[in-house]
């Protein structure tokens, strides 16, 4: 069991040793640099030259007419909510919800509930 102990011992002498001698840590991989912020003023304008079909296959997938437009048509790689890039409008009557009515148009899920009224609306306009 001793010799055991003094192998293990001198190879950790030997590795810390190599380590010390000349063996140099590589430099780090650079960072990215920072996303851009998406804003409504910052986005690219878009013609239409054809029309499109959005056909639906499950909650949350890439195929519906809110991702496509949340993509900027299309000339985004990444999604933003339409609400927060000014695309789309999300009007509510009486929201009993402490966040905001643009969750209704996010990729999330989200409580989102009216008041006990009559004839409770929301609409998402599309502009």
């Amino acid at each position: 069991v001793a010799a055991k102990i003094q192998f293990f011992e001198d190879e950790a002498a030997k590795n810390k040793a190599k380590n010390k001698a000349g063996a140099r840590r590589p430099p780090p991989p650079p960072r990215a640099p920072p996303a851009k912020r998406v804003t409504a003023a910052t986005l690219p304008a878009v013609r239409f030259t054809d029309a499109r079909e959005f056909v639906y296959h499950s909650d949350f997938d890439c195929n519906g007419l809110l991702y496509f437009i949340g993509t900027n048509f299309g000339t985004l790689d990444t999604w933003h909510n339409p609400a927060s890039l000014q695309l789309v409008t999300v009007r509510m009557e009486s929201v009993a919800y402490s966040g905001s009515v643009t969750a209704a148009v996010s990729r999330t899920r989200a409580r989102l509930r009216s008041k006990l009224r009559k004839e409770p609306w929301m609409s998402v306009d599309l502009g």
